[in-house]
């Protein structure tokens, strides 16, 4: 292989095309654009395609309404007398609402399992380490 030049390698290289990160859509409010913000820039850019921007949109309203109920939770937490009534319709709603956002995080593969390189599942279909010779002696070297 022939030696580059100085000037060859002085000369900047073109930096790869990267994609365009996902935009928000016109239809969010501002707290769920937020989110979905939030999601997209802690990502690489490219990670969500067009055809996963529906699901990333339905997942920034489940969390949007999310920490609403939450917030009318705690306001009749607060209130002189607990409503078990209404209390209990709005931790039912806040159950749903978690439940749909935690089914589409999964789906979007963000939640930390999904990233996380070696889970219980695939670590059990990994083959057994190979057993060295202080396993098959039960001998330890260097140690008394």
């Amino acid at each position: 292989m022939p030696r580059k030049s100085f000037a060859a390698l002085a000369a900047p290289t073109p930096i790869p095309y990267a994609k365009p990160r996902l935009a928000a859509p016109c239809g969010l409010n501002p707290a769920a654009s937020g989110i979905w913000r939030q999601i997209v820039t802690e990502l690489p850019p490219g990670y969500f395609g067009s055809d996963t921007g529906l699901l990333l949109e339905r997942l920034c309203i489940h969390l949007d309404r999310c920490r609403r109920f939450e917030a009318l939770i705690a306001e009749a937490e607060a209130a002189p007398e607990l409503d078990l009534d209404l209390f209990d319709r709005l931790a039912k709603a806040a159950r749903a609402e978690s439940a749909a956002a935690a089914s589409l995080a999964r789906a979007l593969r963000l939640t930390i399992q999904s990233r996380h390189p070696v889970t219980a599942g695939r670590q059990a279909a990994m083959p057994a380490p190979t057993l060295g010779i202080e396993a098959l002696t039960m001998v330890r070297h260097g140690q008394d």
